[in-house]
């Protein structure tokens, strides 16, 4: 089951297993309410992870040598909600860029730390 908070998607998943018509387990991670609290947070804008994405390409050109550049064409910028729980049990909804490349390869933020996120 997936679910998106006004259209946005949330990038976790639950996995449900049904047996004879009946849910016989579950795994992941699923909002089945609503947050109690929303918290306001200054979050990192697109030019800032796109400058991340840039530095973290020249590391690896530098590291691989001048022989192994491979263009990285940006093809995809989209955004989802993670769900995150607190020590109290508490959850939010954090906010994620995915940039994705004509290889396929993706690599998601978090737009409140504007660390990388997977």
């Amino acid at each position: 089951l997936s679910q998106s908070i006004e259209g946005v998607p949330v990038c976790e998943r639950i996995c449900v297993m049904v047996s004879g018509g009946r849910v016989v387990s579950a795994d992941g991670i699923f909002a089945t309410e609503p947050p109690e609290t929303k918290e306001k947070a200054e979050t990192v804008d697109l030019i800032n992870i796109l400058f991340e994405e840039k530095a973290y390409l020249d590391a690896l050109y530098r590291e691989g040598g001048s022989f192994s550049y491979t263009p990285m064409v940006l093809t995809d910028v989209s955004y989802s909600y993670a769900v995150y729980f607190d020590a109290a049990g508490s959850f939010y909804l954090v906010p994620l860029c995915e940039v994705g490349y004509a290889n396929g390869e993706t690599r998601t933020y978090n737009c409140v730390s504007g660390k990388l996120y997977s």
